[in-house]
């Protein structure tokens, strides 16, 4: 067979041989490997073919088992249990109970000392910004959770 032709006859049958040994070994990477290495018996067999597609299939998947047969079993008791995931239920269970804990609290300040903690909790705002915005000293704000300061009762 010419060998321009049967490098043409090859391609034409790689995407089908890549697709069969991928399901036989289950690794796409693998699979390409064993088929190039059909590739090259191909390519240095004198013998005559009747049939191309048969004999890659043939070739293909006899790499696939020797691929099989060659990996090594890992026992089950060597088998180390890896980082467990988190649970991702046990998140929001978690986001749930800070959401209602931090709710409590803002429920029981006053107007001013939410503004004082959000702004300066939650978006990082220094005590004397959040006091200018409060009407209150810095340290007022910064210890009594931005209580606007009262000149006079």
């Amino acid at each position: 067979m010419d060998p321009s032709q049967q490098a043409e006859d090859f391609e034409a049958e790689r995407p089908r041989l890549v697709g069969l040994a991928t399901r036989i070994l289950g690794d796409h990477g693998e699979a390409e490997d064993v088929v190039q290495q059909a590739w090259l018996r191909l390519h240095g067999t004198d013998t005559d073919i009747e049939s191309l597609p048969a004999w890659l299939t043939t070739v293909t998947t006899r790499l696939c088992l020797d691929r099989l047969k060659s990996r090594t079993p890992v026992p089950h008791s060597d088998i180390e249990p890896g980082e467990v995931t988190p649970d991702i239920a046990d998140d929001v269970v978690l986001a749930d109970t800070v959401g209602v804990a931090l709710q409590a609290v803002i429920d029981r300040l006053s107007p001013g000392e939410r503004v004082a903690f959000v702004l300066h909790d939650v978006f990082g705002y220094r005590f004397d910004d959040v006091a200018a915005n409060v009407d209150s000293t810095p340290l007022v704000a910064a210890w009594s959770g931005a209580t606007p300061a009262r000149t006079s009762p």
